[in-house]
């Protein structure tokens, strides 16, 4: 069960297993959401998605090809904030100029 809260409601979806599914709640999301967006809908092989997305998202900062930061599983816990506040303490922590003219 899957669930996403907008400001017209709160809307739950099963698992899809058919394209019918997929097809009633995305009719379902449109009616609760109301986007200002067109809203299409993958095959159930989740070939566009495959092809053009990444899931899941995640902000990360790299150091000399090590992961040294990984944030959340975005979009919905993104950190932007505590991922600047993380970032300030690391340059201090490395006495690493911020300054341009270094």
């Amino acid at each position: 069960m899957d669930g996403w809260m907008f400001e017209n409601g709160y809307m739950q979806s099963i698992q899809h297993r058919t394209l019918d599914q997929r097809v009633e709640a995305a009719e379902k999301f449109t009616t609760i959401a109301q986007p200002k967006t067109k809203v299409y809908v993958d095959h159930i092989d989740n070939n566009a998605r495959n092809a053009y997305g990444s899931s899941p998202s995640r902000l990360y900062a790299i150091l000399n090809g090590l992961v040294v930061y990984q944030g959340a599983i975005g979009p919905l816990f993104y950190d932007i904030e505590g991922f600047g506040a993380w970032l300030q303490q690391f340059i201090e922590r490395q006495n690493i100029s911020t300054d341009s003219n270094s």
